[in-house]
């Protein structure tokens, strides 16, 4: 064997690929959403476990340059400028980390290469959390370099998505389950704010791979770490929740009494779609049904429709439930009061759903709501459209008790 293959064959990260593939399949199979087929949502779902190989990848970095500190290698006179020492340890356990998530795409999503926004993402985050582990593992130990670069990997990308403020979630790079319903993509200055604060990151943990004083490297850093995180605070901070903006493109249309655009994607189920809408519309508008002139996947910038998503794999029930939810008004911006007539949407919803003729099995409902939605489906058509109408109004408003509404 050559030297480089024996020292591939001696890493750990070599043998525990396989296990970590297995255990990030499993990871990224329970969040998964089987009926999408939106590119960038597959992605984003299949790379989600980034969580778990970016911290694991920094462990393994900072053990090969602590098998290198330990052996005294990197205190030998410098034939090599140090930083091309610590590279040459860590560049196998990073391409092996960037395969298992190229091939957990590849399982979920299908041959092909991944949206570039995710590729930036994944491959930016695995070289900071690589660098600063490196970096660790040059002026300590192993036994505290390795599991500093796992533990504080592992709470930086898994707990800022799960607390607030929201802006902290959206520098680190773990998106998975914040991306991307079919009519949102990744926000532009998402990833800027990332790209800001994970190259700083790289640059000082390859800075501090060099023999250079820690002292020296103190204040620079601090100040440094200071300005990214305020460039990469003032570019997130209008963001809500998740780091996605309105998806841009063209979407196909089907002419009809309700024109229904949905995106390339998803262009096989426009026949379906279009034939389970005409049949639902006319007992929806026998009902009262207020239906918009167009149906879209696309969201409208000036529509108070809600924008709906399909999938080829749906089954007709799916579509129809799926243009249901899209006829649900989404509520006022309540600001800081609670929306308490939210709860009105999916007694909406479900009445919309069994008024069309699909079972309400599909959308799984709650026995409360199917006892109350059963009852008003045994009144006439009048007292129907009157109990309709006055849930669409209290939709209208943040604070009607839904109790009020909901007798027919």
């Amino acid at each position: 064997m050559t030297p480089t293959v024996r020292l591939i064959a001696r890493q750990p990260a070599t043998w525990l690929a396989v296990p970590l593939l297995v255990i990030c399949f499993l990871q990224s199979a329970s969040v998964r959403d089987p009926s999408t087929t939106y590119r960038l949502a597959e992605w984003a779902q299949a790379t989600e476990p980034i969580f778990i190989l970016a911290p694991v990848c920094a462990a393994l970095c900072a053990f090969e340059v602590g098998r290198l500190r330990t052996g005294g290698v990197l205190a030998l006179p410098a034939v090599r400028p140090p930083l091309r020492v610590v590279i040459c340890a860590c560049w196998w356990t990073v391409s092996l980390s960037a395969a298992v998530l190229l091939v957990l795409g590849w399982l979920q999503a299908g041959a092909q290469l991944p949206p570039l926004t995710i590729a930036w993402m994944c491959l930016l985050v695995l070289v900071a959390h690589s660098a600063i582990a490196a970096a660790l593992a040059t002026r300590v130990s192993r036994a505290v370099a390795v599991p500093s670069a796992l533990v504080g990997g592992y709470l930086w990308l898994a707990l800022p998505p799960s607390i607030e403020p929201f802006w902290i979630r959206h520098l680190t790079g773990s998106w998975g389950l914040g991306c991307c319903s079919v009519d949102v993509a990744v926000s532009s200055v998402a990833v800027a704010g990332l790209t800001v604060v994970n190259t700083v990151l790289c640059g000082l943990g390859m800075a501090a791979c060099h023999r250079i004083a820690l002292r020296t490297l103190i204040v620079p850093a601090t100040v440094l770490l200071l300005v990214a995180g305020s460039a990469g605070y003032a570019l997130v901070r209008r963001l809500g929740p998740d780091p996605v903006e309105p998806r841009r493109g063209a979407v196909n249309c089907a002419p009809a009494s309700i024109s229904i655009c949905v995106w390339p994607e998803n262009l096989t189920t426009l026949p379906a779609l279009t034939a389970v809408v005409g049949q639902a519309a006319p007992i929806w508008s026998r009902l009262g049904v207020v239906l918009p002139a167009s149906l879209s996947e696309r969201r409208g910038p000036h529509t108070s429709v809600s924008p709906f998503g399909v999938s080829p794999r749906m089954s007709r029930s799916e579509l129809l439930a799926s243009v249901a939810q899209a006829l649900v008004p989404p509520g006022p911006n309540c600001g800081s009061r609670p929306f308490e007539s939210a709860v009105l949407q999916s007694y909406l919803y479900l009445w919309l759903v069994e008024t069309a003729g699909v079972p309400g099995d599909v959308i799984s409902p709650l026995p409360q709501e199917q006892a109350v939605v059963a009852a008003i489906m045994s009144r006439t058509a009048t007292v129907q459209t009157h109990w309709y109408r006055r849930l669409v109004r209290a939709l209208d408003e943040c604070s009607t008790p839904p109790s009020e509404v909901l007798a027919p």
